[in-house]
């Protein structure tokens, strides 16, 4: 799901970096775009792309959704985004 830029333009730093989150690798994959619909407005999406395709875990989800999956970090929950966010962004409140 994407989010309205503003505010969050220090996520665009953050593409291509590594974390690890209970133990498994996620590489982050920001993109930013100018939206149109419903109304005109730079958009953000930052995703996290589990690293080892072959771990148990990612290959059930994959067989339960039919398809490669990644977690949204805007969207995921608190546990989530504060573990990627202070990975990322150490020092930063």
């Amino acid at each position: 799901m994407t989010q309205d830029l503003s505010r969050k333009e220090f996520w665009l730093e953050a593409n291509g970096k590594v974390v690890k989150i209970q133990g498994k690798e996620y590489k982050i994959k920001v993109s930013s775009w100018q939206a149109i619909y419903p109304y005109k407005r730079h958009v953000i999406s930052v995703d996290a792309e589990m690293v080892n395709h072959d771990d148990p875990e990612y290959i059930e989800i994959r067989q339960k959704l039919g398809d490669d999956w990644s977690t949204d970090v805007l969207e995921s929950g608190d546990d989530f985004y504060s573990a990627v966010y202070s990975q990322l962004f150490p020092g930063r409140v």
